[in-house]
């Protein structure tokens, strides 16, 4: 079959592939979220690195190491008042930037981070 030929076939009705279509394997779907969800902690971590020192450690005590408010404030030295603000002030930062990356690149942060979502 010659060139013209082999085009009209690919042009004609009865091709094989006119209905065809593309799907993702489930465990391609499952590197690919994989990779994303390793892209967005990156991200994150790197906001985290971001903030104050002492937001840093508040977030730290009472997420890592899952302290509660009044342990964390009693090796700090602080009111728990200050830590419940310290970890707001922070997670609304995390938040908006959460928020202004999901808004440019939809990602999908909220499967990666739905607690900063909440």
């Amino acid at each position: 079959m010659d060139t013209v030929g082999r085009l009209n076939k690919l042009d004609s009705d009865a091709y094989l592939f006119d209905n065809a279509e593309f799907l993702m394997q489930p465990y391609e779907q499952s590197l690919v979220e994989e990779q994303l969800i390793e892209q967005q902690k990156l991200l994150v971590i790197a906001q985290l690195n971001k903030l104050p020192r002492r937001q840093k450690e508040i977030l730290y005590l009472v997420y890592m190491k899952g302290l509660s408010y009044q342990q964390a404030a009693e090796v700090m030295d602080i009111t728990m008042k200050s830590v419940y603000n310290t970890v707001n002030v922070a997670l609304t930062t995390l938040r908006a930037y959460v928020r202004t990356s999901f808004e440019q690149g939809g990602a999908l942060w909220v499967n990666a981070l739905g607690f900063l979502l909440s």
